[in-house]
């Protein structure tokens, strides 16, 4: 392990000591679903080796047995890697893909985005608070049975690169994760339902070449309407604008209308 990563995953470790860290698994559901989504557990990512793919699967299911049924009580923190843990052999964990530095590699516990990702996107249909959030610095791969805007993920990396909420409601909420044959399936529930419709919206979506160097650039949106008043509040929640690693598709740009920009 190279020493500056000992010494980031040494201080993480010593912030979170100071957090109230959400810790609590009921197996006793919450009465409203707040919130659900699932994701396409197979996908083909370039030319990658489908078996990692597999393996990926078996990760998520090892990690969804130390998160399902957790209650973030108000005030709580929820950490991604303080309830997963380090992914191990020992423990389980296969090798699957990771994403470095915009390289692709293989590691143990590879493909645990999947579900950092799910969590973020069910989160960001609450009023939480998001205390940490990362995303990938490159997009490697074309869209593949994309359904999600580009950009709306959340990368984790252990323990340092982590995905963080704060619970700022006046009630607890609940994660519920499973998987099916084809699907990573997650609910967010509680004892009340809920007080207002959340809509994510891609209000900006286009690729930029300039000096032969192709970007990609979206602006995603959090749209909230009050149920009993229809008021509405639109808040900015991401710009991303990266380097992309593939050819642009000009099928592509036409199926999901694209603009490419040349500057």
């Amino acid at each position: 392990m190279p020493l500056f990563v000992a010494i980031k995953r040494f201080q993480r470790k010593i912030q979170n000591l100071n957090l109230p860290l959400a810790k609590k698994i009921s197996k006793q559901n919450k009465k409203y679903i707040n919130i659900r989504h699932q994701s396409l557990l197979m996908r083909k990512l370039g030319d990658c080796d489908m078996q990692l793919q597999k393996n990926k699967i078996t990760n998520i299911q090892i990690a969804i047995k130390k998160l399902d049924g957790l209650i973030i009580h108000p005030g709580e923190v929820f950490s991604f890697w303080d309830r997963v843990g380090k992914p191990t052999y020992k423990k389980g964990y296969l090798d699957g893909i990771l994403i470095s530095k915009g390289k692709v590699e293989v590691g143990v516990g590879g493909g645990l985005c999947q579900l950092s990702n799910l969590l973020y996107w069910m989160f960001l249909h609450t009023q939480v608070e998001i205390l940490e959030r990362h995303r990938h610095s490159f997009d490697i791969f074309p869209d593949s049975g994309r359904v999600l805007p580009f950009g709306s993920g959340a990368t984790v990396f252990y323990n340092y690169v982590d995905l963080k909420i704060k619970n700022t409601l006046n009630y607890p909420i609940q994660i519920k994760l499973r998987t099916t044959e084809n699907h990573l399936k997650g609910q967010l529930r509680s004892d009340f339902p809920k007080t207002e419709k959340i809509h994510i919206s891609e209000d900006v979506h286009t690729f930029i070449k300039y000096q032969e160097k192709r970007r990609r650039y979206n602006i995603i949106s959090k749209t909230i309407t009050n149920n009993k008043t229809k008021t509405t509040e639109k808040i900015l929640l991401i710009e991303n604008i990266c380097p992309i690693q593939y050819p642009i598709s000009e099928q592509a740009l036409k199926e999901k209308n694209y603009s490419y920009i040349t500057i």
